[in-house]
């Protein structure tokens, strides 16, 4: 089978959407559980939303990998900062290629956060945290 530009970006976005809303300990930092979107589609909330990507691939003669960067956000109701910190904390965690975070088809050489945004949504109630992650792919 031959591999595509996209390939790593669709593994990527299926594990990733696997992990967050399979994850027990995430779920449970709401009494409503979190959804997990790439659209949203409704309003309830907490949720989170599998964002943009970006792809810088890399083939060379002996060996082709990808370098990946992807955006996931939280978004929260609850008064305060805390929710919306315990589910970026958790996700951080979860994405993270050191604590067991792959991709069906391809191997992570690296894999981390390399920052993490909270601030308060533009519409003035919404609490968000943005993160940004960064990750070296190969075809396995």
């Amino acid at each position: 089978m031959t591999k595509t530009l996209t390939d790593p970006l669709v593994a990527l976005q299926r594990a990733q959407y696997a992990i967050l809303s399979g994850d027990a300990t995430l779920q449970a930092i709401s009494s409503n559980g979190v959804k997990i979107f790439d659209r949203v589609s409704d309003d309830s909330f907490p949720y989170g939303v599998i964002g943009e990507d970006h792809e810088n691939p890399d083939d060379m003669e002996c060996e082709t990998w990808t370098e990946v960067f992807s955006t996931v956000r939280f978004y929260s109701r609850a008064v305060g900062k805390l929710e919306v910190k315990a589910l970026a904390g958790r996700a951080r965690y979860l994405l993270d290629a050191e604590h067991g975070f792959s991709l069906q088809g391809f191997s992570l050489l690296a894999g981390h956060c390399t920052n993490i945004k909270i601030h308060l949504h533009e519409d003035g109630l919404t609490n968000q945290a943005e993160l940004n992650f960064r990750y070296l792919v190969q075809p396995a």
